[in-house]
């Protein structure tokens, strides 16, 4: 959430209201304690929740407690073009640790795409769209995803309104029995459109003018013809989105997230016959379900009770089993330690440097280039890193360092660290591999020059055991990333 000019976030005047409301209602607080009383949190968490039905109108939020206080929020609903605050899901590390959250309860299990979270609303032949902050965007969709359902929804009276959870993903599109998933570098870089552009082409193009296809995928349906469904068991919203997809659906554009629904009760007996012993257990099923998803470009797997209601803003009632997140499936990297930012917030007030540049050995050229920027330290990490480095500084970046990031702290390269990531990606900001690479790294026509990085990094250990030119190469993450694209 954005933090506002006067230096704190939205957050912090829906406490301070909710607050208001408790000493307009007793009169005066004798301590600051007060405001840690059962009343005080009940109130805030009632405030907060509200906001997430209402997330781009705070001042609406506001309104409602002027007027009537904590109970004058009961007036607030969910409506269309007021977006709500995204559920989010919690990441786990393993199938194990999935079973024991549900327990014996009835999931399904969703390719998690790896594309763009969007909220489409649509209400009297009007659609808007906002990202998973709950900002509008609807123009970087004027060319492709508007003109397409405004087509589809002309005239058809059994759906007249709506609200879906959806990911745009980026796709190439053969025919409609061959549609390939393309990886999120792909989407991330269309050309928005600008406001009052009515061109209706069904592609958008990326900035050296190639073409990008997007499919929909939609997996929740919040809202339909005015009847609030947030409420509702997961299964049942499940229904209402196929009303909406019945409309609206075609393959290889605005589709259904593949799922699959697998029961965790190893007592349950179908119709009451013997259970059939070569049926898969719910961990198979589970496992066989994610395989698929990474064969087929995705991140890994949502999982979700067919229970579950829809809880806007929070995190926890559903899961996430990404390939980046489970021990062994992929490689970690040896990476030096380059340059590094000076620290915002919390780290600011502590001296620290953060975010921390960190490269790969081009050993052909002996040069340590750039693959990503890393944040995840502990503190005392943080700490003994910083003051190290602070020793070292360089007053330009060493010659042995070949980066595209130019506005950081650098020192010689002296160190080795044991890094995670999701998977590695075209870069037009850093530089790992471009000493050796004579590939172009665009997808369907983008321009060359591309680097490649390494996307939500995550640190592991330091190496005091290894050299730095013992570090990862830029050959070993130019085959990894070929073998990442076949």
């Amino acid at each position: 959430m954005s933090n506002l000019r006067v230096g704190c976030t939205v957050l912090s005047f829906l406490d301070a209201a909710a607050e208001a409301c408790y000493l307009n209602k007793v009169g005066r607080v004798r301590y600051e304690k007060d405001f840690e009383k059962e009343e005080v949190k009940i109130a805030k968490k009632k405030v907060r929740e509200k906001y997430d039905l209402s997330r781009n109108d705070v001042t609406y939020v506001l309104e409602k407690i002027v007027e009537g206080g904590i109970e004058g929020l009961d007036g607030i609903r969910v409506r269309t073009f007021y977006a709500i605050a995204s559920m989010l899901g919690s990441p786990v590390n393993s199938i194990e640790a999935i079973l024991t959250h549900y327990g014996s309860e009835s999931i399904t299990c969703e390719w998690k795409y790896d594309g763009v979270r969007c909220q489409i609303h649509y209400d009297d032949g009007i659609i808007k769209v906002f990202n998973r902050h709950s900002e509008e965007n609807t123009d970087t969709w004027r060319g492709d995803v508007i003109p397409y359902l405004l087509e589809k929804l002309e005239g058809r009276e059994e759906v007249k309104s709506f609200i879906l959870d959806v990911e745009v993903v980026a796709v190439a599109r053969r025919d409609l029995e061959n549609v390939r998933i393309l990886p999120f570098q792909t989407l991330s870089t269309r050309k928005r459109k600008s406001p009052g552009d009515e061109s209706t082409t069904t592609t958008n193009t990326t900035s050296s003018g190639s073409e990008v296809d997007v499919c929909v995928y939609a997996f929740d349906c919040l809202y339909l013809n005015a009847e609030i469904l947030v409420d509702l068991e997961l299964s049942e919203r499940r229904e209402h989105l196929d009303t909406v997809l019945e409309v609206v659906g075609s393959k290889g554009y605005f589709d259904r997230v593949t799922s699959i629904n697998v029961s965790l009760d190893v007592m349950e007996v179908d119709d009451g016959e013997e259970e059939d012993e070569a049926k898969p257990s719910p961990d198979e099923e589970i496992k066989s379900a994610f395989e698929e998803a990474v064969k087929n470009k995705c991140e890994g797997l949502m999982l979700k009770s067919t229970k579950s209601k829809y809880e806007a803003g929070a995190r926890g009632g559903w899961l996430k089993l990404k390939k980046d997140y489970i021990d062994g499936l992929c490689d970690t990297l040896d990476v030096v330690p380059i340059g590094a930012w000076r620290g915002t917030g919390r780290k600011a007030e502590k001296g620290f440097f953060s975010p921390w540049l960190v490269a790969v050995y081009d050993k052909q050229n002996d040069k340590f280039e750039s693959i990503c920027r890393l944040l995840s330290l502990t503190d005392e990490m943080y700490t003994s890193k910083t003051e190290f480095y602070r020793q070292r500084l360089l007053e330009k970046p060493s010659d042995r360092v070949n980066s595209r990031e130019t506005n950081c702290y650098f020192w010689e390269p002296c160190e080795v660290w044991e890094i995670k990531g999701a998977d590695l990606t075209a870069s037009p900001v850093h530089s790992a591999t471009l000493g050796i690479a004579e590939d172009d790294f665009g997808d369907d026509g983008e321009e060359g020059g591309r680097g490649i990085g390494l996307r939500f990094p995550r640190f592991v250990r330091e190496r005091k055991d290894k050299g730095i030119e013992e570090a990862t190469t830029s050959e070993e993450i130019l085959r990894m990333f070929q073998a990442q694209r076949e």
